[in-house]
Parts: structure tokens; sequence; C-alpha cells
């Protein structure tokens, strides 16, 4: 018996680039107890969306196809919404990277992402992808938590 399960692997992936809002709001048991020094650890969904972030990346390089098939599950427009979470600076830097490489090789990502960023964010971000959360303000993370990115077909790449 064979079962194809990749789409299943890749659409979770996606999934987990934008976190339940439920998810975000509570905190494991450990965090709030009383005993323990208050730390402010990242919440279990953050470290989620920031592995998941990276591994769409290597997935994304190791096969054109693979892309592909993310950007039909809206792969973009999730990785600019983690891209803007303020709250974990590796989900930026993860989604940023993978976000990067896909733009340098498919142009109808590349023109989408810069018609939501617009040129100043754009520019920031692919002259260096990987310090984008650093110099990021609130304003610029809104607008990658906002985007309306959804991208129909894949026509073209760049080899």
């Amino acid at each position: 018996m064979e079962y194809d399960v990749s789409q299943s692997i890749l659409k979770q992936l996606v999934t987990k680039l934008r976190p339940a809002k439920e998810d975000t709001i509570k905190r494991p048991e450990i965090l709030e107890d009383p005993e323990i020094p208050k730390i402010n650890a990242p919440l279990p969904v953050f470290v989620q969306q920031a592995a998941a972030a990276k591994t769409i990346g290597i997935l994304s390089r190791e096969s054109n196809e693979i892309a592909e098939k993310l950007i039909q599950l809206r792969v973009t427009h999730n990785l600019l919404y983690s891209m803007g979470n303020m709250d974990y600076a590796d989900s930026q830097r993860q989604s940023s990277i993978s976000l990067e490489y896909l733009c340098r090789t498919f142009p109808i990502v590349d023109e989408h992402v810069r018609e939501a960023m617009g040129e100043n964010l754009y520019d920031m971000f692919m002259s260096n992808p990987e310090a984008l959360y650093m110099t990021m303000n609130h304003v610029q993370a809104d607008v990658l938590v906002s985007n309306k990115v959804n991208i129909p077909k894949l026509v073209e790449t760049v080899d």
C-alpha cells in the first residue's frame, strides 16, 4: 500500500507559519507557575513557526517542483505574515531567508512581494534578509502581517 503524504506535509508546514490566535495567547502552565522565576520563553508555536519557515526554505532549494507546490499553498502570504512576528526574531529571520530564495527564483513571487512590502521595505529585505528583523519597525511588521498576497498560478522560474 502506498500513500502520498507529501501534499499533506507541505500544507501543514505552510499552516504552521500562521498559528491560530488561541495558540499565541495561551502559555504553557510551567511558565505561569509562581514558584518559578519569570522567564520570557518563546511560545512553542513560535518555535514551530521558525522551524517550518526553515524547512520550507530547505525544501524549496532542493526542488523547484516542491517550491511551486508551496507557492500554490500560499506560502508567500504566510512567510510574509511570519516575517512580521515581532514576538520571535527567529521566525522573522528564517521566514525572510526562505522568502528571499523564492523571490530570486520565481519572478511572480518577487513581483507580489515587492507590491505587498512597498519599495523601501522591499529594498531593505532584498539587501539583507538575514538582518531585516533587526531594523524593521512596528509599522513595517504590521504591513507584513496584514498582507493579502495570493498567487493563483505559477508560470515562470529563473534557472
